[in-house]
């Protein structure tokens, strides 16, 4: 219940500041060395947003190239696993289709 109520409290907030900015949208200046860049507050949080948003997919992506040797190797113990498991899945097969007639015959 926690859950569902914290993203509706969240989502209730993002929609309360967009109104609030939406009426009132205020300037953002920044000023470097020898350039001004004027634009509204609006503005300026979108760009904060889709930066970070790279930051993050380009973080990832990094994190994920770094770790693919470990995940490469334990895909393939895992398919040795499952390659040794089917084996003795076959064997047994084998087995009881020798074994059936000959207990049958027994009887």
């Amino acid at each position: 219940m926690r859950r569902p109520l914290f993203n509706i409290i969240i989502l209730t907030l993002i929609g309360v500041v967009a109104i609030w900015l939406g009426d009132r949208p205020g300037d953002l200046v920044l000023r470097w060395p020898g350039y001004e860049l004027r634009t509204s507050v609006a503005t300026g949080i979108g760009v904060t947003l889709v930066i970070f948003f790279i930051l993050l997919v380009l973080w990832r992506g990094y994190a994920w190239l770094i770790n693919w040797p470990e995940r490469f190797k334990a895909m393939r113990r895992k398919q040795k696993r499952h390659v040794v498991r089917r084996q003795w899945q076959v064997v047994s097969c084998l087995w009881l289709r020798v074994m059936s007639p000959r207990q049958i015959e027994l009887r």
